[in-house]
């Protein structure tokens, strides 16, 4: 195999066979894996993953027509930037077409509409709308020179690209951790709330925005205080900043009860109420019937699992999938009775740009 990153990724697309490449947040090592016969394994659920190790590449939803996708880390590898030469510099202007415009705004007008029913008839406590905006793929467009200036430009976040020939190409750049940890010690975070970063200093929070986020936050303490997790803390919430836009995060640290496995843990959590809503599963059953499209592996979850060494699974937030002829780009926001649909949409305009600058 070549020791050149951006070659290497060529020639397993050429052959069909998968790999991932990513980085951990504030760190500088480029991470690769694919299996010895460069095939993935679907698995029927999440419970798999208690007796499953590799890769992980999880949709949005179980009901979703999306399958959770294991990659074998038979082989694996360590990059640094400079192993990643980017042949075309420049990001992609993407010119804006009214008319798709007001057809996209139309669309979450609608399902803005519906969702607000569901909270204001006392059906629901918060609920994510999400929405996905199509552009043309730019003729120069290199998968892999948007992942090296998604590790450029956000040092922060997780940072993945993620190829299979069951469902193309994924890039994603988030700040969303959803379970991290070392043998039986693990952290998991609640994060929520979103307002544009104006400058260095922490915003003044709304109502609405904390209200939301200690939504998730109560969530997770109390879904990890039933299942029985030791030496539970739950830290103060802290303002973090992800890109250009600043979010309200807690975290929460444990110790994974010896008759629990992984699978368990995950399934306990995923997906969180920073991506579905609250109840959960009303939530989740009002996404998956009335939200506009499928969100496949938008908000689903990605990385490493390894429960003998240090394993690291996130959040699928700002994220593209490259198709053919276009980019699909994937945002969402959480709402609540009080929720502005100007507000929201622009708060969705904001996480959409994140991919765009790097595109």
């Amino acid at each position: 195999m070549s020791e050149n990153g951006k070659e290497l990724a060529e020639s397993l697309v050429k052959q069909k066979k998968s790999f991932a490449f990513w980085r951990e947040p504030n760190t500088k090592k480029i991470h690769f894996v694919t299996s010895q016969d460069g095939q993935v394994e679907p698995l029927s659920k999440v419970l798999d993953l208690n007796t499953k190790e590799g890769f992980i590449f999880a949709p949005f939803s179980s009901q979703s027509h999306s399958t959770l996708l294991r990659l074998p880390a038979d082989i694996k590898k360590t990059f640094s930037l400079a192993d990643f030469p980017v042949v075309n510099k420049r990001t992609h202007a993407f010119p804006e077409d009214k008319a798709k415009t007001q057809a996209r705004r139309a669309l979450y007008t609608h399902d803005f509409t519906r969702f607000m029913g569901a909270l204001r008839q006392g059906e629901l406590e918060k609920v994510v709308l999400a929405r996905k905006q199509e552009v043309p793929l730019p003729s120069s467009f290199q998968a892999m020179d948007t992942f090296v200036r998604a590790l450029q430009v956000y040092p922060s976040s997780y940072v993945y690209l993620f190829y299979s020939p069951l469902i193309g190409v994924w890039i994603g750049s988030t700040p969303e951790t959803l379970l991290a940890g070392k043998a039986n010690h693990w952290q998991t975070m609640a994060l929520a709330g979103t307002l544009r970063a104006e400058g260095k200093e922490a915003p003044l929070w709304d109502e609405k925005n904390i209200k939301e986020q200690a939504i998730v936050a109560d969530f997770i303490e109390k879904s990890l205080s039933h299942f029985g997790v030791l030496a539970l803390q739950r830290e103060k919430t802290q303002t973090v900043r992800a890109a250009a836009l600043f979010h309200l995060r807690s975290m929460f640290q444990f110790v994974l009860p010896p008759d629990k496995g992984v699978g368990d843990l995950i399934a306990l959590l995923h997906p969180t109420p920073a991506v579905s809503g609250f109840p959960k599963e009303e939530a989740i059953r009002l996404i998956l019937a009335q939200e506009a499209f499928d969100r496949t592996y938008y908000a689903g979850f990605v990385g490493l699992l390894h429960a003998e060494e240090e394993a690291s699974l996130y959040v699928n937030l700002r994220c593209l999938k490259v198709g053919e002829k276009t980019l699909t780009l994937y945002a969402g926001g959480g709402l609540l009775a009080e929720s502005n649909e100007e507000a929201e949409w622009i708060e969705t305009e904001y996480k959409l740009q994140t991919m765009k600058t790097i595109v």
